[in-house]
């Protein structure tokens, strides 16, 4: 990251937390907290927005500057609660990320990531135990919270030689988890159906107890 700025303030039970930074690639990531704890109730909004960012997190040194996947991110929350559980369950907004074309390392993802995003995506990637980079065209995923009730209403991983899409539901009320996935062979490619012992991913559980299974 370059030119990273963070800015925290408390004042009669109203704290704010302001940060930007720049990647160290290109773009820009800016992020607004405020929670305000005056009243009986306390009350949360949550602004971040990333606009062309390109940090090289899972390309390593073995990926060109130009091939890094660019990403954009809007992220727009509010939440009010006497509690954690309560601010959690009353969450009401929107997050939008999408990645542009781009290569990454298949190990580092799962080296950065943790055991769990590096089981899910060796699951919905079969290709990734034994190539080394994975091309990817586009990524977007899309999820909107009511009352603490998050639905996937998009996504999409689209790669060179696969293509996944999924849905399901984040219940931030009891942390259960729904989700399911579809990876799909693209066409003039050389990939056949059969090669995917595991088209069919879901992830299920808890927040803090996630798993992947079929």
């Amino acid at each position: 990251f370059d030119d990273v700025k963070l800015t925290m303030d408390a004042d009669d039970g109203v704290i704010t937390l302001d940060n930007s930074f720049r990647g160290g690639l290109s773009g820009e990531f800016e992020n607004f907290i405020e929670l305000d704890a005056s009243g009986a109730s306390a009350k949360l909004a949550i602004k971040a927005v990333a606009s062309d960012l390109t940090i090289g997190l899972f390309a390593g040194d073995t990926v060109p500057n130009d091939q890094v996947p660019r990403s954009d991110l809007e992220f727009d929350i509010t939440a009010a609660g006497g509690s954690p559980r309560q601010l959690a369950s009353s969450v009401d907004g929107r997050m939008l990320f999408t990645q542009g074309p781009g290569r990454v390392n298949n190990e580092l993802i799962g080296r950065v990531s943790g055991d769990f995003m590096a089981q899910l995506f060796s699951a919905l990637n079969p290709f990734s135990k034994d190539e080394e980079f994975s091309n990817w065209n586009c990524s977007i995923l899309a999820i909107d919270f009511v009352s603490g009730e998050g639905e996937i209403s998009g996504f999409l991983l689209q790669g060179e030689k696969i293509m996944v899409v999924g849905g399901g539901e984040i219940d931030l009320n009891t942390e259960n988890i729904n989700i399911e996935f579809n990876t799909k062979p693209r066409s003039g490619v050389g990939v056949s159906a059969d090669m995917f012992v595991t088209p069919f991913v879901a992830v299920s559980g808890t927040l803090k107890e996630p798993g992947v299974g079929l």
